[in-house]
């Protein structure tokens, strides 16, 4: 075999392991949970208030492209309190809620875990009586590892997701009381995974 018969079967060699090395996959998936606003402040012996910033909690059952998951997803989404006339691009009124962090892990069956980082969010809560607070928002992130089948996956994700706030009425500039409501919507993005 000549020196450029060797090169060529090197070449190809070398594209086919690069080509197995990585597998990409499409994310389609819809999920349905619940969520809750606890009170995660406290005071001190002397009076002086302590602890986080409250927090969203989420807790989800998904189904799609991966498989059934349990989703988690710790969020904090914050208010300037103004309602305007169209908080989302449909022309609804309502609240604006701008993402300040997301996280979530989904578990699969197998225990397998995918992790994801959202880096830019909305919520447009619409008030109403306890079960009519209606809220629709939108969030992209990126895929940052796991563990499983998961372990060193990459990628990014959008989501558009829906629910009601079951506490009562949700009023402007009262992002910070304890609530709790139902959650639903789509996952949707691409996931590579290390091989």
């Amino acid at each position: 075999m000549n020196v450029r018969a060797k090169i060529m079967l090197f070449a190809c060699g070398l594209l086919v392991s690069l080509g197995v090395m990585a597998k990409e996959i499409d994310v389609s998936s819809s999920f349905a949970g619940t969520i809750t606003t606890p009170i995660t402040a406290g005071m001190d012996i002397s009076g002086t208030p302590w602890g986080p910033e409250p927090m969203i909690i989420s807790e989800a059952e998904m189904r799609g492209s991966l498989g059934p998951a349990n989703m988690s997803v710790i969020s904090r989404f914050d208010t300037d309190g103004v309602p305007v006339a169209d908080c989302n691009g449909t022309g609804e009124a309502g609240v604006p809620f701008v993402m300040e962090y997301a996280f979530s892990v989904s578990t699969y069956k197998d225990h397998s875990q995918l992790y994801v980082k959202f880096d830019t969010g909305w919520i447009c809560g619409l008030p109403g009586t306890s079960g009519q607070s209606f809220y629709r928002g939108y969030v992209e992130g990126t895929i940052v590892g796991g563990t499983g089948r998961f372990a060193g996956a990459t990628g990014t994700v959008t989501s558009d997701f829906y629910g009601h706030d079951l506490s009562g009425p949700l009023v402007a500039g009262e992002d910070h009381r304890p609530s709790y409501g139902s959650f639903y919507g789509t996952m949707e993005g691409n996931l590579i995974l290390a091989e």
